[in-house]
């Protein structure tokens, strides 16, 4: 399957060479578009998955939210949580008013 998706890059490679590069595409190649072997990539990559189990949608959020907040920043989601925390602990403990009044509201 590593050849399989070594292949369907390649084919990506080629025609983005073909988009930028000095080698334009013989008569005789087929028309494909980078729409479409980006595509097979995917596929290929969703056969992989598939074939070790792995379940892409839940990598895929955990991937995002690393983008997200960075890898090396991942404090900075517990900073957040430790905030809306501290907020929530305010009200339960000093009420609306108080809240408006340190919030400017």
């Amino acid at each position: 399957m590593l050849a399989r998706l070594t292949e369907e890059i390649g084919e990506v490679a080629r025609e983005l060479n073909h988009i930028y590069g000095t080698k334009k595409k013989k008569s005789s190649e087929d028309t494909k578009s980078l729409g479409q072997e980006l595509s097979d990539v995917i596929f290929t990559v969703c056969c992989m998955a598939n074939s070790h189990n792995i379940d892409l949608q839940q990598e895929w959020e955990r991937m995002m939210e690393e983008k997200q907040y960075g890898r090396d920043n991942q404090d900075m989601k517990e900073k957040e949580n430790s905030f809306s925390n501290f907020i929530i602990d305010l009200h339960a403990n000093f009420g609306v008013t108080f809240l408006k009044n340190i919030l400017n509201l």
